[in-house]
């Protein structure tokens, strides 16, 4: 805990949102705190979220904001923002570890229950990481992150608020880009995912947290690849989503989720990728349901999808005897490294 008082001063020393700690709970207190103080950035961060909701007295003072809320067999709910009869907002909000993934799909049923005309509910992570909980009629999902709250907070017309300022500062000191990496590594060894690699733009592995900037292969010896064993290709990670592949039918129940992965590509070039997302996805619900029984537990997994590869000039190999910032003969899970590494570890032709 920081400390509150020096001996010997007269004034407070720490920005007093830091009593909120470093843990995810408190960030959520924050947050809520922060909304319910600046009418200003509240109804920005509702438009956001697709409500439309006039900023008027009337409307602020009928607005109930409530954290940790229990709704019972669903559990507990990280914020909850409303006003009767017209909007009911869930925020699950997180930083590092998530929590059960059974939560995320708890929260539309209490939504299910609500009378208001319309309603959201709201993953924050840390990064781009993105949380697809099975979709129900009438209840809107959005994925955003802490940076995207930093960024809303950051305009001059709301941060001239000493309360929000305060926030802000906190959420950067604390949390903002604690966990972004840049590449990272791991083997490739099965055809299957190679083939959803090269031909789909796709990595699946079990669920992990944290966002890497960049994708990169490697090619194990026993992949009986073209190029080789090694690392020879590495690619852009345009985003994440973490779900059950029996949550969905098809791929086109994630398709607004894709659609903004690419966003900002040309209409061509967004086509292309996302058929090449789309096709992977299906092959593997198909695949998942071909070889799933009532014996076998549904997994939830991570999905990288990703920019079309781009060939390295060289080939980074592993290196057994200085691996220390690089990789080893068993690459860890998660593991992420510098491009600084990948470039020392290559080797030309």
């Amino acid at each position: 805990m920081p400390v509150i008082k020096q001996k010997g001063t007269t004034r407070m020393q720490s920005n007093f949102f830091h009593l909120f700690g470093d843990k995810e709970t408190g960030l959520t207190k924050a947050f809520a705190y922060v909304l319910s103080t600046n009418r200003k950035l509240l109804f920005r961060f509702l438009r956001e979220m697709g409500i439309r909701v006039n900023n008027t007295d009337d409307n602020f003072k009928a607005i109930t904001i409530e954290t940790e809320k229990v709704h019972h067999e669903h559990g507990r709910t990280d914020i909850e923002i409303k006003l009767d009869g017209r909007f009911h907002l869930i925020i699950e909000a997180k930083i590092g570890t998530n929590k059960e993934i059974t939560q995320r799909y708890r929260y539309p049923e209490i939504l299910l229950k609500s009378d208001e005309t319309v309603r959201v509910l709201c993953f924050i992570t840390q990064t781009n990481e993105h949380w697809f909980a099975s979709g129900e009629e009438g209840i809107a999902v959005k994925n955003i992150n802490w940076i995207f709250i930093d960024e809303l907070t950051d305009d001059q017309e709301i941060i001239q608020d000493q309360t929000t300022y305060r926030f802000l500062q906190y959420l950067r000191r604390f949390f903002t880009m604690k966990t972004q990496k840049e590449i990272l590594i791991q083997d490739l060894g099965y055809e299957k995912e190679i083939n959803k690699y090269r031909s789909c733009n796709l990595y699946r592995r079990e669920v992990i947290y944290g966002s890497p900037l960049y994708f990169c292969p490697y090619f194990t010896r026993g992949a009986n690849q073209p190029e080789g064993e090694g690392a020879s290709y590495i690619s852009r990670v345009l985003g994440i989503l973490s779900f059950r592949l029996s949550a969905i039918d098809n791929p086109h129940a994630i398709i607004e989720e894709l659609n903004s992965f690419c966003s900002d590509y040309e209409e061509d070039r967004k086509t292309a990728l996302i058929g090449k997302w789309t096709k992977g996805i299906a092959e593997y619900i198909d695949e998942e349901k071909s070889s799933r029984d009532e014996t076998n537990e549904e997994k939830s997994y991570s999905f990288y999808f990703l920019d079309d590869p781009v060939k390295l000039p060289g080939k980074a190999m592993k290196d057994p005897k200085n691996s220390k910032g690089w990789i080893g003969t068993n690459i860890p899970a998660n593991r992420c490294v510098s491009f600084t590494a990948l470039l020392t570890h290559m080797k030309f032709d």
